[in-house]
Order: C-alpha cells, then structure tokens, then sequence
C-alpha cells in the first residue's frame, strides 16, 4: 500500500476491479453501494463518492495521468479504450449490477453511462 494518495487511489481502483472479475483473492460481498466501485476519479474528500463526482476533467486526470503505474507506455486511446470495457453497458451491467443492492442498482447504471459518454468524448 501506497503512501502517495493518488497511488493509494489507483491501486485500490485495480483491486476493486480484479475483485469483481474474480480475478483477485478478495471476494466482492453482495450488497454494494455506488460509493463502492471502482470509479475513474480520485476521491481524497470525507465524504462518500456521488455520480456528481463523475467530470470529465477528473476523469480525464485519472485515466490519462503519466504517473499511474502500468500505464506510462500506453497512448492516450489504449488507456481510454482500456477503461471504456470496464462501464461498456453490457458489461457492466453483467458484472457489476448482480452485486449492487436493489436501490443503488439505476445509480450505479447511470453513473457507468456518464463515464462513458465522457471517456468516449476523451478519445
């Protein structure tokens, strides 16, 4: 674990990913919450990630950042391109949705759809 917040920041954005692929050892529990997935933006702030925390300028900032690790060879559209299968709605709705609870599932969807749109405007 890293002490540099935005390392901290990605390295928990890839465990959360790898958790619900079941790429990982970690088990993704049912019942998750919005504020629970991994979302392309840095959180540093007390309180709990909000779809209004999901602009383009942060974002931006978290996918295309020089200084995120494993990514300092790749261009710009192979980083977008990466984090557009994430939240493709297909996807998403497949992998991620069977975890939400009921009531954070149509948030969970609409803040997928916005970082969408915004990464495929990224690109």
């Amino acid at each position: 674990q890293s002490n540099d917040p935005e390392l901290y920041n990605w390295e928990m954005y890839e465990r959360r990913w790898a958790a619900i692929k079941r790429e990982g050892v970690e088990v993704v529990p049912f019942a998750l919450r919005f504020d629970q997935l991994p979302w392309p933006v840095f959180h540093f702030k007390p309180t709990l990630i909000d779809i209004n925390d999901l602009c383009e300028d942060e974002i931006s900032y978290f996918v295309l950042s020089t200084k995120r690790p494993g990514y300092q060879k790749k261009y710009a559209k192979e980083r977008l391109r990466h984090e557009l299968l994430h939240y493709h709605p297909d996807k998403f709705n497949a992998r991620v949705l069977p975890y939400m609870l009921e009531e954070e599932k149509q948030k969970a969807v609409a803040g997928a759809s916005k970082v969408t749109i915004i990464l495929h405007n990224l690109l």
